[in-house]
């Protein structure tokens, strides 16, 4: 039995997985640092995503809301169900990506 949501199913962030996965599967691989094959696609922005549109450093003194909080550990589970990662872009951390390696 799988943990990723079925097809048309609700998720925690509403994200469009089909849409997701199907635009991985369309997406030139790469090769991460080691070589080996990773395929990446742009998600969106830490602003569009997060429920409050904010940033939110580890180091700031304004705390993430339980909500924000929530969603992004549920992003990072229902990526982790298909077998993705959550990173951050490397020229601008606000950058959201999924990768497949």
């Amino acid at each position: 039995m799988s943990d990723s949501p079925a097809e048309g199913e609700k998720t925690k962030t509403d994200i469009d997985w089909p849409a997701v996965l199907e635009a991985l599967d369309e997406a030139e691989a790469g090769t991460d640092d080691d070589g080996r094959p990773v395929k990446s696609i742009f998600l969106g922005t830490v602003f569009s995503l997060d429920p409050c549109g904010k940033y939110h450093h580890f180091l700031s003194p304004n705390e993430a809301k339980e909500e924000c909080a929530d969603y992004w550990e549920a992003l990072e589970a229902e990526a982790g169900s298909f077998g993705l990662s959550v990173e951050s872009g490397v020229g601008d951390p606000c950058d959201v990506y999924l990768t497949q390696y």
